[in-house]
């Protein structure tokens, strides 16, 4: 598997961030969230979505 694979914060079915999964940041394993999807289409991009309820990413993350 590649080294940066796209990683998507949701809140309500809406991207707020995309990071590379090697740019996350620590403060992302304190907010609880509230599914995880690891995506294969047939265009061979994967991509890792977390959910996120409304209200719970700090705002330094959704910039």
């Amino acid at each position: 598997m590649r080294n940066a694979v796209p990683v998507c914060l949701m809140v309500e079915g809406q991207e707020v961030k995309r990071y590379k999964n090697i740019d996350l940041p620590d403060m992302l394993k304190e907010v609880e969230m509230l599914d995880f999807h690891f995506n294969v289409p047939e265009n061979g991009k994967v991509t890792f979505e977390i959910n996120y309820a409304q209200g719970v990413l700090p705002e330094i993350l959704k910039n």
